[in-house]
């Protein structure tokens, strides 16, 4: 905490002594008090700047509605996209190039409610991360992954519509190319999402960060993710419309 300091100004100095007296307050052996630890990044302490994460201490109260929440989402979602899914492929009146897209968007959805929620719920439940440094790096490469996937294909549905209205008789966006539109966007975003596995881990003291390391190389790789994944497709989305 005093290395993340530096040369600061003053008026940071008496909340960092309160800090430490409060700390000393405590013995070693006892529990510590109802606010929060401080816990090292998964970068370490030879990172360029010794941050650390928060650690809240949630109450059982706050567990059970925390829970309860996301295990209402987690429903909703499996369900819902579960049965967009099974209509689309058992009616062929409905297999149009855009149900197409809403399918995939659909998939999206349920890849992050299988693979994300159950285990943020299980980080919230035991108050750390229990499933080891690989789960750490796949659960926040979907996170990242899936939006990604969500708006690229956004925009193709955009272009579908632009292409359908505009141009109703010379061009078309047929099956064959929407599967294609479909692939493009997975892959893209795949791509894309890669760095997450490199920025994200699991550290000796069982926490699996949910923010990018204070670096230049995770702020250069939120900037380019932001303008790629969400400004720029928005933009594109914008103009199509």
């Amino acid at each position: 905490f005093a290395h993340s300091m530096g040369n600061s100004s003053s008026p940071f100095l008496l909340p960092t002594l309160l800090l430490l007296l409060q700390n000393k307050s405590y013995p070693e052996s006892s529990v510590p008090p109802a606010a929060y630890k401080m816990m090292e990044s998964p970068t370490g302490p030879s990172s360029s700047t010794n941050h650390t994460v928060s650690h809240y201490e949630l109450r059982p109260g706050e567990i059970a509605a925390a829970s309860m929440v996301l295990g209402a989402l987690w429903l909703v979602s499996v369900f819902g996209n579960s049965l967009v899914c099974l209509v689309i492929h058992r009616s062929r009146r409905t297999q149009s190039t855009t149900n197409y897209f809403v399918v995939s968007m659909a998939c999206a959805d349920l890849l992050s409610s299988v693979a994300s929620v159950p285990f943020v719920l299980l980080q919230f439940t035991w108050g750390r991360w229990m499933l080891g440094n690989v789960m750490c790096k796949l659960v926040r490469y979907i996170q990242y992954l899936t939006p990604g996937v969500q708006i690229y294909v956004l925009l193709s549905i955009s272009i579908d519509r632009f292409y359908t209205i505009i141009y109703p008789l010379s061009f078309k966006v047929s099956r064959g190319n929407a599967k294609k539109m479909i692939l493009a966007s997975w892959l893209l975003d795949a791509l894309f999402a890669v760095p997450a596995f490199f920025f994200y881990g699991s550290n000796t003291d069982n926490h699996c960060n949910f923010f990018l390391p204070t670096s230049w190389q995770g702020a250069l790789y939120g900037i380019i993710h932001l303008l790629l994944v969400f400004v720029i497709p928005s933009i594109l989305i914008i103009l199509f419309y």
